[in-house]
C-alpha cells in the first residue's frame, strides 16, 4: 500500500471517529436542552451521488410518506471539507428537525417554531439570513 493510500485511509478514519463523536455529542445536547432522545439512525453518506444532497446541502432527514422520520443523513464530503463546529452545527440543525416533530412542534426550515430555536441555539438557517450573517460576523 502506498504511502498517499494510507495516508488518505487513516484521514477518512479520522474523519468518521469525528462523526461518530459529534453525533454522540450531539443527541446529549438533544436530551439535555428538549427531554429528547435521537432513536433514528444517523448516518453519514458515502456515495459519490445521493439525489437529496443537492446543491451543496449537508445534511437531511428522510421522512417516510406519512411523515414519520426514518433517518438522517449527513455529507461526507461536507465533512471532510469543513470545520468541527460547522459539521456539530449541521448534525444539530438535523436533529432539530426531528425533535420538533418528537414534539409536536412546526418542524420545517422556514417554520416559526424551528426558526427560533436555530437562533435560540446559534444554528444556521437556510432562510434567515440576518441569523446566519450574525453568526458569520
Amino acid at each position: 500500500m502506498s504511502y498517499k493510500s494510507r495516508k488518505r485511509k487513516s484521514e477518512n478514519r479520522k474523519n468518521i471517529q469525528l462523526f461518530y463523536n459529534l453525533v454522540k455529542q450531539s443527541k446529549e445536547w438533544a436530551i439535555s436542552q428538549y427531554g429528547v432522545k435521537i432513536d433514528i439512525p444517523v448516518f453519514l453518506n458515502t456515495k459519490k451521488e445521493d439525489s437529496l444532497l443537492k446543491n451543496n446541502q449537508s445534511g437531511y432527514m428522510l421522512s417516510s410518506s406519512e411523515d414519520v422520520p426514518q433517518k438522517i443523513v449527513i455529507s461526507k464530503d461536507f465533512l471532510e471539507k469543513n470545520k468541527t463546529i460547522d459539521i456539530q452545527g449541521t448534525i444539530k440543525h438535523e436533529f432539530l428537525h426531528y425533535i420538533g416533530w418528537k414534539l409536536d412542534k412546526d418542524f420545517d426550515d422556514g417554520d416559526e417554531w424551528f426558526e427560533n430555536q436555530l437562533a435560540r441555539n446559534l444554528l444556521y438557517s437556510n432562510y434567515n439570513i440576518f441569523l446566519n450573517y450574525a453568526l458569520l460576523s
